[in-house]
């Protein structure tokens, strides 16, 4: 608009100049024009050079002094011109004017005028507003862009405050704001003459003392027993106490006053003094009896006073009574009662013994010796008839072979001999027995009455197949023969047995071959020209790169590894959520979410992208938390993800912050899902990397799993198909199996868990 009127204003000047001639006077046009950037002009300069003070926006002061007049009074000498000059513009054209300093116009208040084409002249500027001192009204006066700058009291308010907020006030209080408008004293936390408890730990009052603070004053003292109240004299006097023993006066127990504590207590004889100890054991007297301690005469020790006497026998007991009369002893003969072994009674003791012949009497000696009897055979000497001396009594008689012994049967018959041929019987050297001996004797192969053996028995040979062994008798032993182990399957003389040799096997690494002799020929070993490769694929090609990072054809990043074929192949790294709890439907501070790593490779999931979507949404993931630098999960590992209240036992790796809030999804339903960075919030994304749906929601992998226990449970992936919740449970079958049970259909990978179990990075980790 500005420009088309300016367009028209400079048609219509034309239009003048060329009716006018050179005639018209210029000079006398000091109405100011505002410029396209809302300055003013340099031609109108002079007229506005007080736009600046607080009449600037009088349109009546835009001429000189001279000029007091309004812009309409034409006539005025100097402004001849001007009313003559009916042709500068059209009659009805306006033109935006405004005559404040520039980049003013339009901030706060100010504002461009308009100026009127009247009669062919430019009237004064009319309507505009410009910058005014700053006053407390809620408008940018001086337009500095500002409202009230400069202006405002410290409460930010208008009115005079009586003090600054800060200031002390009555009774250690401080000034403070009431609103923006007034102030208001504020007591402190401690209010001056409240009860309190001093430094000295004893009753005070709180004081308002210098620097405005309160402090708490001591209304009364430690006592002598370090307790608070009245003072407590007399201490450490002597006294006698309650037992009747000497003591010292003491605090008492509440420390207000004294008592009598004895020195030493009345011992167990009754006298005040050192303990007695011992009483009423068994001891030894003075007699060498037994005894029993007591006290002694003054009451400070135990003396041992005996409780029996020694008797006749010099024992301490009971008296004995009938020593040395005349007895029969145990042993039948005669004797003399005297002091029995324990001193406490008789017993009657021999006079004589029994000998060894078992008659009272003198001793009977060389009983049981060798002798020579009558009949010149060995004897033994034994006791006489009367068992008063030894007689020789024979003990062998002389046998068949004429010698002293035993008799001597089965003399002059046939028998075996000790070299196994036959023989006959006779009497031994020593004549105390019979032997055989042979009538012929065995060859070297130890046939009775057998040729000459030519030749020695186990001399070395070799057999006709080359093995080496031994000279041996043959089975009739009339002559030798060479003895040499057979050789096995393998070659080796007398080998075990080997069995299998060129079969079909398969080696230690799993590839086929044949059974073949081992080195020493002892058994056999799968023999095989195929190994596998750095994929496990048996006589495969070899495999490089594995372990390194890769883009996907579908540009999805990932890691070489093997190939169902046995070649390296750019695997995509595939994380999936492996448990996940939304919190209980009162609180959400063990809200977490578990991911783990199947594949055979760690994965950096820096940067990676977890979202939340309620399970009704069908336009966008409302929750998005972006994963820290330097976040990893190992090879069978796990990741923990918790809420920002999350107050589990087991660490977590990451917090989403508390915007993230899946914890009213428990009631219900929702989604957790986990892709790669740059994952939008559009509800389907090909940089998803998994996802779960649960309870009601409208767009899980495959079917929705199970709804999330209300409380105190978790949703968590199975580690095989057949897993359960029990076996999924602590010590169960599949506990420490992973959770890498992934077909896309939540339904079949998800159980419900009656107790969470979040495993964070530190964790171990699991295989199938």
């Amino acid at each position: 608009m500005r420009l088309s009127a300016l367009l028209l204003l400079v048609a219509a000047c034309s239009s003048s100049e060329s009716d006018a001639g050179e005639g018209t006077d210029d000079g006398d046009d000091r109405d100011a024009t505002t410029q396209a950037d809302g300055s003013v002009s340099s031609e109108d300069a002079s007229d506005n050079a007080d736009a600046s003070s607080p009449d600037a926006s009088d349109a009546s002061d835009a001429s000189d002094a001279e000029d007091a007049g309004d812009a309409e009074d034409a006539g005025d000498a100097e402004d001849a011109g001007d009313a003559g000059d009916a042709g500068e513009c059209t009659n009805g054209a306006t033109l935006e004017c405004y005559g404040g300093p520039g980049g003013t116009v339009g901030i706060g208040l100010c504002k461009a005028g308009t100026r009127t084409c009247k009669n062919g002249v430019w009237e004064a500027c009319t309507g505009e507003v410009r910058p005014a001192p700053e006053t407390c009204d809620g408008f940018d006066n001086d337009c500095d862009g500002v409202i009230d700058n400069g202006v405002k009291n410290a409460c930010g308010g208008c009115n005079v405050l009586g003090s600054a907020p800060g200031a002390v006030c009555e009774n250690c209080g401080t000034v403070a704001c009431n609103g923006t408008e007034a102030i208001v004293c504020v007591p402190p936390p401690v209010l001056p003459g409240t009860a309190c408890t001093a430094l000295n730990g004893c009753n005070g009052s709180n004081v308002c003392g210098a620097n405005n603070t309160v402090s708490c004053v001591a209304t009364e003292q430690r006592n002598a027993c370090n307790v608070c109240g009245p003072a407590v004299e007399g201490l450490n006097v002597a006294c006698t106490a309650a037992n009747g023993c000497g003591g010292t006066t003491a605090c008492s127990p509440n420390g207000l006053s004294t008592v009598c504590v004895a020195a030493e207590q009345r011992n167990a004889c009754g006298v005040c003094g050192a303990a007695v100890e011992g009483l009423n054991v068994a001891c030894t007297a003075a007699n060498g009896c037994g005894g029993t301690t007591a006290c002694s005469p003054d009451g400070l020790s135990a003396i041992c006073v005996a409780s029996e006497q020694r008797n006749a026998c010099g024992v301490c007991g009971a008296a004995v009574e009938g020593l040395n009369v005349a007895c029969t002893a145990a042993n039948g003969c005669g004797g003399t009662t005297a002091c029995s072994a324990n001193g406490l009674g008789t017993v009657c003791v021999a006079a004589e013994q029994r000998n060894a012949c078992g008659v009272c009497g003198a001793a009977v000696e060389g009983l049981n010796l060798p002798c020579m009897a009558a009949n010149g055979c060995a004897g033994t000497t034994t006791c006489s008839p009367d068992g008063l001396s030894a007689i020789c009594v024979a003990l062998e008689q002389r046998n068949e072979c004429g010698v002293c012994g035993a008799p001597v049967e089965g003399l002059n018959a046939s028998c075996p001999a000790a070299n196994g041929c036959a023989g006959t019987t006779t009497c031994s050297p020593d004549g105390l027995s019979a032997i055989c001996v042979a009538a012929e004797e065995r060859n070297a192969c130890g046939v009775c009455g057998g040729p000459a053996i030519v030749g020695a028995v186990d001399d070395a040979c070799t057999a006709a197949d080359g093995c080496e062994g031994a000279l041996a008798c043959n089975a009739l032993g009339t002559a030798l023969e060479c003895n040499a182990p057979a050789k096995n399957a393998c070659g080796v003389c007398g080998g075990p047995a080997v069995t299998g040799v060129g079969n079909a096997c398969t080696n230690a690494e799993g590839c086929g071959g044949q059974l073949a002799c081992n080195t020493d020929g002892t058994g056999t070993e799968c023999k095989s020209t195929l190994t596998k490769n750095e994929c496990g694929v048996c006589g495969g090609p070899p495999v490089t790169g594995l372990g390194t990072a890769c883009t996907t054809a579908s540009s999805a990043p990932g890691t070489m590894a093997c190939g169902a074929d046995g070649t390296a192949v750019c695997t995509a790294h595939k994380v999936v959520i492996s448990e996940f709890c939304g919190g209980t439907t009162a609180s959400n501070t063990d809200e977490f979410v578990e991911l783990y790593n199947p594949m055979p490779f760690d994965i950096s999931i820096a940067g990676w992208v977890l979202q939340y979507k309620s399970a009704t949404s069908t336009t966008s993931y409302s929750a998005t938390y972006t994963l820290p630098a330097g976040a990893k999960i190992q090879s069978k590992g796990y990741y923990l993800i918790g809420g920002a209240t999350y107050s589990g036992a087991v660490a977590t790796d990451t917090r989403y912050p508390a915007a993230f809030d899946a914890s009213a999804s428990t009631t219900g339903g929702g989604h957790i899902r986990i892709g790669l960075p740059g994952l939008s919030t559009n509800i389907t994304d090909a940089k998803t990397v998994d996802k779960l749906g649960y309870g009601t929601a409208n767009s899980p992998e495959g079917s929705a799993a199970p709804s999330h226990p209300a409380s105190g449970g978790s949703l968590e992936r199975k580690a095989v198909a057949t897993s359960t919740s029990a076996t999924m449970a602590v010590g169960g079958a599949d506990a420490l199996r992973g959770n890498g049970y992934d077909t896309d259909d939540n339904s079949k990978d998800f159980v419900t868990r009656a107790a969470r179990q979040p495993q964070n990075s530190s964790s171990p980790t699991e295989s199938p």
